[in-house]
């Protein structure tokens, strides 16, 4: 992958977490990227999940410059299922967060997205946090079973 190619991942991730969590529900309710679905217990190389997790991104879709793009996306594949989406959390006791890695470049800066997009979110109470050094995502966990691609 180029240098070009990495600046326009995926960064922001919307991470969905919970020990009820049945990735399954979710899959069909949300047409966004999974990233390593899994529910409690399942096995993760020599060890087991502590708790359920989805992570989906736009990985694979249009290529975007910015992150009020990448959040646009985002908030457009939710809104048309969230109640259903809701229903689903409140039963599986799930907790959500739209998780912001912050760039380099124009556009990839927190203070940047746009504030009418941060209401969106809030309306349908989803965080949307900047990823800090102690902000827990479960992207890029650790599976001793498999090597590190990021070290």
């Amino acid at each position: 992958m180029s240098s070009e190619d990495e600046d326009y991942e995926s960064f922001i991730v919307l991470d969905v977490k919970g020990d009820k969590l049945d990735p399954t529900s979710l899959l069909a309710l949300i047409p966004l990227t999974c990233k390593r679905p899994r529910r409690k217990g399942d096995p993760m190389g020599q060890s087991f999940a502590k708790t359920g997790y989805c992570g989906f991104t736009v990985d694979g879709r249009e290529r975007l410059r910015d992150g009020t793009a990448h959040l646009r996306l985002i908030l457009d594949a939710l809104e048309p299922n969230i109640a259903a989406i809701q229903i689903i959390m409140q039963e599986q006791s799930l907790a959500w967060q739209a998780t912001f890695f912050e760039g380099n470049y124009k556009g990839h800066s927190f203070s940047e997205l746009s504030p009418d997009l941060l209401r969106r979110a809030a309306n349908i109470g989803l965080p949307v946090v900047k990823k800090e050094p102690d902000t827990v995502t479960f992207v890029w966990d650790y599976d001793p079973a498999k090597p590190r691609s990021d070290s």
